[in-house]
């Protein structure tokens, strides 16, 4: 009988510390669809906030990453998360990158001038790539070949380039970078660009 007394009590207790055991300073990621990739909130006095995303940088949001047990991540703009509610918990944050918990950054909590649309949003990453894969270029082509979307690798994750101000010279680069010896000024003039200016 004092052995249930004892099981009943562990496991009310360890139900209770599930619910009740954030520390203030802990972090946490909202969002709808992904684990790694949301609106960033964090604990203190007994409730969860947001972060302002005044001053907010890559370099901050590297830090949030890493408390929260990834191995890096980058800021996300605050347009690209769901407003938050309720307290808004700090601003003005600045970190050197070495810090292991986002409270030990310089930091404001003053708040008064923010809004939630300016909440911060974060998208870690679970793997950090070597630093020469970062980078790195691939085309992605419907059939076997060298023509195609050219997609770069930036903190381990592939995703394409922007055509806006990417010029032919850009390409050359790109092609060359690849392995190729030069690029297609255009389908109509078949003009190979190989030289650098």
């Amino acid at each position: 009988m004092n052995q249930l007394v004892w099981v009943i009590l562990l496991t009310t207790m360890t139900s209770q510390c599930v619910v009740d055991c954030q520390l203030s300073g802990d972090l946490r990621i909202l969002s709808t669809s992904q684990t790694n990739k949301g609106r960033l909130e964090i604990y203190h006095e007994g409730e969860w906030g947001t972060v302002c995303d005044n001053q907010f940088e890559n370099v901050d949001a590297e830090v949030a990453c890493r408390q929260l047990g990834y191995c890096s991540g980058m800021m996300i703009p605050s347009d690209h998360v769901d407003d938050g509610q309720g307290t808004i918990w700090l601003n003005d944050i600045d970190c050197s990158g070495s810090e292991t918990k986002l409270l030990n950054c310089s930091h404001s909590i003053e708040t008064s001038h923010c809004h939630h649309y300016e909440d911060v949003g974060i998208h870690c990453f679970l793997s950090c790539p070597a630093e020469e894969n970062e980078g790195v270029l691939r085309i992605i082509t419907k059939s076997a070949g060298n023509k195609g979307r050219l997609e770069i690798n930036y903190k381990g994750e592939w995703g394409t380039i922007c055509a806006h101000s990417f010029h032919h010279v850009d390409a050359a680069v790109a092609c060359r970078q690849l392995g190729y010896w030069c690029v297609l000024r255009s389908k109509q003039n078949h003009k190979c660009i190989n030289e650098f200016k």
